[in-house]
């Protein structure tokens, strides 16, 4: 586990492992597993990921709008 990246409002945390198996559903639920734990360690000790969010305001062109009651 390393942190490979800070930047401006968030860090970039690598989890490096490895899966000695070819069962591929198998690994995608120890995938989940290992994310889920390493959530509950985070919560457990305070500390909080997060959420990125994104404004987008829309203005229409009123060249394009069509007359009321069409």
């Amino acid at each position: 586990v390393s942190v490979n990246k800070f930047a401006e409002s968030w860090v970039n945390i690598l989890v490096n492992h490895t899966w000695n198996s070819s069962d591929y559903a198998a690994y995608l639920g120890g995938l989940q597993q290992m994310n889920l734990e390493i959530k509950r360690r985070f919560d457990e000790e305070g500390i909080g990921f997060a959420v990125p969010t994104r404004t987008l305001r829309l203005r229409q062109d009123p060249a394009n709008t069509p007359p009321h009651g069409n």
